[in-house]
């Protein structure tokens, strides 16, 4: 990262892709080993309920521990493309906002400044959209499941 702090007008579009373009990778990954998953409990599941011969039926709790260590393993590297995302693009806007406002204030101010005030604070709003944009976060639900207990009828 202080790479990108020394050299930030070297900072562009295309690194900002390549961010991107990983995220949604790894989240073609995690999407792809899930359907493994579920297509793996799905094949147990066959035959089973009251009256079948399957003894091997995956457990509730058997399914949402897969799900969960599969979870486990890809929110670090979410954390990590969306942390290289959000200190890349925050640079960015706020190298866009300063020139904006510093142009604006040179050809508004001497002209109206009540003008320039008024911009300047349309200018603060979008700034604010655009952070607001960047702070977005891939969460992965845990899943949660109570465990059953046997009740006897009598």
């Amino acid at each position: 990262m202080k790479e990108i702090r020394a050299r930030p007008i070297e900072l562009n579009a295309t690194q900002m892709e390549t961010v991107i373009k990983a995220m949604a990778v790894l989240e073609n990954e995690y999407q792809n080993k899930l359907k493994i998953i579920n297509a793996g409990f799905a094949k147990r599941s066959e035959n089973c309920g009251e009256g079948k011969a399957n003894t091997d039926c995956p457990t509730s709790e058997e399914i949402c521990t897969a799900h969960n260590k599969l979870a486990n393993q890809y929110l670090p590297k979410f954390a990590a493309l969306t942390l290289d995302y959000q200190e890349k693009s925050k640079l960015l806007y706020q190298q866009y906002f300063d020139e904006l406002v510093y142009w604006h204030y040179l050809s508004l101010h001497p002209v109206n400044a009540d003008e320039f005030t008024l911009q300047y604070y349309a200018f603060i709003e979008y700034y604010l959209r655009m952070l607001g944009g960047v702070c977005q976060t891939r969460i992965i639900e845990p899943c949660e499941f109570t465990k059953t207990t046997a009740v006897s009828d009598e």
